[in-house]
């Protein structure tokens, strides 16, 4: 039933469902590879398990197929499971507002609440090995568990959220062992920032212990263990290809599973980062996903260059691009502060205030100007939140750090074309006129 059920569902109708049209035996050989390590047990409750592994495993491929073709991920907005003519299940997948060059686009929500309960820590157990990596998972917990799975592209990097809101205590334990790799090696290496929670990490003989805001780095081609004891976790995982790296693979070895903390010099970009392109998975164009992967990967690449003292070897274009996207990302953090000030932002990055001017210039923007519509954005969106209709467009803006109404209103219309009360009014009907 199984074999019937994938190639049924790797047969080229299926393909077009999917949205791809190559490579796609070795997807199939990838994951008959991961079938393998299914038990018995498992195979005969397949369909009990909600959309089931075999399912999953289809999203998966038709992921890898999107990136193949370099098309951006989105949100799938409608799921359907059917039956063929001869009785074997498959899925489609349906999505609005998507370019016809790149149908269909998705992220995947998986949610563990969706089961039974008796059955929800084996759900998650199975549904979290394609959208990572295979591991060994064992999970205990003390009373019904609720989590969710959210995985997707952007750029060029795949973007994996795994939380669990606060609720029972939680004892998690992973290990991707030997045996494992040798069934299936992606071949990638991938970062964790913690949200929430705290996570320990295990590979070449250190440990790294997460607190909220801390990334480590790990290399899915060598054996590694994480834990997790608690009653709240969130993780965000990135992974990409170590080509992106220019680093040797001995130099690599030596940073993997060590603490990054996020209040500290790079740390704080990559992990903001990170959690920014995990909250906003799916909503990503292709210009866009490639450019914050591509900022990603240079801010990650400095940072661990500079644990190696081997900041020679990073590109002037890189590191330049690095600095950029550190600088922007002090911006947004602090967007709520009035007193943030382009010489602020130079200050924090030990670099003169006309180098930091130059970095912007070649954007085509400065960093006044980049700070301002930074904050006329945020306040744009929340005035069009109906969860915060009551609040005056005033007091908005004191959030954002416009500290003088007039002058506020005044450069929002510049911006929008209408005055803050008027643009709430119309619901922003007005910028797609």
């Amino acid at each position: 039933m199984i074999r019937t059920a994938r190639s049924r569902v790797f047969r080229a109708r299926d393909r077009r469902t999917y949205g791809y049209d190559q490579d796609w035996r070795e997807e199939r050989k990838r994951l008959r590879g991961m079938e393998e390590l299914w038990d018995p047990g498992t195979k005969a409750n397949i369909e009990a398990l909600g959309i089931g592994v075999t399912r999953l495993h289809a999203v998966a491929a038709a992921l890898a197929g999107r990136r193949r073709l370099g098309c951006p991920i989105i949100k799938i907005a409608n799921w359907q499971h059917m039956n063929d003519d001869r009785g074997v299940s498959f899925m489609t997948m349906t999505s609005s507002d998507t370019p016809t060059s790149c149908k269909p686009r998705a992220s995947v929500l998986i949610r563990v609440e969706d089961e039974p309960p008796a059955t929800r820590l084996e759900y998650f157990r199975r549904a979290l090995a394609p959208t990572i990596a295979l591991y060994d998972v064992r999970m205990e917990a003390d009373g019904a568990v609720r989590a969710s799975i959210r995985t997707g592209r952007v750029g060029t990097v795949g973007v994996t959220n795994v939380s669990f809101p606060p609720g029972p205590r939680l004892r998690f334990d992973a290990r991707r062992t030997p045996r494992l790799i040798r069934r299936s090696d992606p071949e990638l290496f991938k970062i964790h920032v913690q949200v929430r929670g705290s996570t320990a990490f295990e590979q070449g003989g250190r440990e790294a212990v997460l607190r909220p805001g801390d990334f480590t780095f790990l290399d899915l081609s060598r054996p590694s263990h994480v834990r997790h004891v608690g009653d709240e976790h969130e993780v965000v995982a990135v992974q990409f290809r170590p080509a992106a790296l220019p680093l040797r693979h001995d130099e690599v070895a030596r940073v993997t599973a060590v603490r990054v903390p996020g209040d500290d010099g790079l740390g704080a970009p990559i992990a903001a980062l990170a959690r920014h392109l995990a909250r906003r998975l799916g909503d990503h164009g292709a210009t866009d996903g490639a450019r914050l992967s591509t900022a990603l990967t240079d801010l990650l690449i400095v940072a661990l260059a500079e644990r190696l003292d081997r900041g020679a070897a990073v590109p002037p274009a890189t590191r330049h691009r690095a600095l950029l996207a550190s600088a922007q990302s002090l911006i947004d953090r602090r967007l709520a502060d009035p007193r943030l000030s382009p010489s602020e932002v130079a200050t924090a990055h030990h670099i003169s205030l006309r180098s930091l001017q130059k970095l912007f210039e070649d954007q085509g923007t400065s960093v006044a100007r980049w700070i301002r519509e930074r904050r006329l954005e945020r306040c744009r969106r929340d005035l069009l939140d109906p969860a915060l209709s009551d609040l005056p467009a005033s007091i908005i803006a004191l959030g954002w750090g416009f500290v003088d109404a007039a002058h506020f209103s005044r450069v929002f219309r510049e911006a929008y074309g209408h005055p803050p009360g008027e643009y709430r009014r119309l619901g922003g009907e007005q910028q797609w006129a």
